[in-house]
């Protein structure tokens, strides 16, 4: 019996190391490096975060097959920006309801499309274009200052704090919609209020990820040491896809530890821990435009966690909804069927296909 446990042990361990026997979502495989160094900083906050750490965890399991995972945090005031975007477009009915999408932009805001090596190359003049800064596992970028997810979500942190009235404004403006509803709609946000912020998880499915979403370091500065020579481009010193160091992340991330962390001298982040590893270090940058990020029927998948009760979030959405209905009725009341006509012609608002809507 002792030679078939040493046989069993010695292909168990074969099977996990060639990756037979089982695959690792992103943030298990992040897990299997820096475990102890998440218990140490967040011991309190897995206990207390459990429910939402689990759902995230088994989401990543449920979609592993067809999607890469990515995580962004951010200030909780900020969603009803996106839930006012989302209520609007379902109104519009540009497409049906998905439950498992949510405009972080205004689609109208953004570009048709965005050729991603285009971007890459002048990055620091398309200021028009929005990036959405990401880490590849739930509690990456553990030893960087103001880069990760986790952080952002447990302390309600932004970089820098938003102008939510502006850019409820610009929206307003742009849809030619009354300003008088803008301290209604921004005062729906005392209905979510915790000390928490958002957390917000991302999936893109695979043969969609390398056409909006790159690897990066700070900022929009793209990834320049060589971790894949085989997608690695020495002449523009960055990775051409990001999908096959994703699938290292998953499935090999001993290679990612045999390689050092880079060091940039940017700020209070510039000191490296010595238990931080290239690993950890990996961030990414998703571009939004119309026509992939922003558009509900790629097979995205947006989910995003706070600690609101289910009974407060059900109340919000119905206080919301009304909300949009009134600010969407008057509109209508005050425009006539001739400049929705022309409207229609000219673009000039995207609120003239409600004629089609209604009708």
């Amino acid at each position: 019996m002792e030679w078939l446990k040493l046989y069993s042990t010695v292909m168990f361990a074969l099977l996990c190391a060639t990756n037979i026997l089982f695959s690792q979502t992103q943030t298990e495989a992040y897990l299997s490096v820096h475990q102890k160094d998440v218990e140490n900083k967040w011991k309190n906050e897995l206990k207390e975060y459990k429910l939402i750490i689990d759902q995230c965890l088994d989401r990543e399991k449920e979609l592993y097959d067809t999607h890469y995972v990515f995580y962004h945090g951010q200030s909780g005031n900020l969603r009803i920006i996106h839930d006012f975007t989302k209520e609007l477009f379902n109104l519009l009915g540009i497409h049906h309801h998905k439950k498992d999408f949510t405009f972080l932009r205004p689609w109208f805001n953004a570009p048709q499309s965005v050729d991603i090596d285009t971007f890459i190359e002048n990055y620091t003049s398309h200021d028009e274009i929005e990036v959405l800064c990401v880490n590849l596992s739930l509690f990456g970028n553990l030893f960087d200052w103001g880069c990760c997810t986790f952080e952002y979500f447990y302390n309600n942190f932004a970089m820098s704090k938003p102008n939510l009235y502006g850019i409820v404004q610009d929206m307003f403006t742009k849809l030619d919609l009354n300003e008088k509803f803008i301290d209604d709609l921004i005062g729906l946000n005392y209905m979510t209020q915790t000390k928490e912020g958002s957390l917000i998880q991302i999936f893109i499915p695979k043969d969609l990820v390398d056409s909006c979403v790159y690897l990066s370091h700070y900022w929009l500065e793209p990834y320049h040491q060589q971790l894949d020579k085989t997608y690695y481009s020495a002449s523009k010193n960055r990775h051409t896809k990001i999908s096959p160091i994703l699938e290292m992340y998953r499935n090999n991330p001993e290679k990612l530890l045999s390689i050092p962390p880079v060091n940039y001298d940017t700020g209070p982040w510039d000191h490296i821990d010595p238990n931080k590893t290239c690993m950890d270090e990996l961030q990414a940058r998703i571009i939004l435009s119309k026509d992939i990020t922003l558009n509900p029927m790629n097979g995205i998948k947006y989910f995003t966690y706070t600690t609101v009760s289910e009974k407060q979030m059900d109340q919000y959405k119905k206080e919301l909804r009304k909300l949009t209905d009134k600010i969407t009725t008057e509109w209508l009341e005050r425009t006539s069927k001739e400049d929705l006509a022309i409207n229609n012609i000219t673009g000039a608002s995207p609120l003239s296909k409600l004629l089609s809507f209604i009708k």
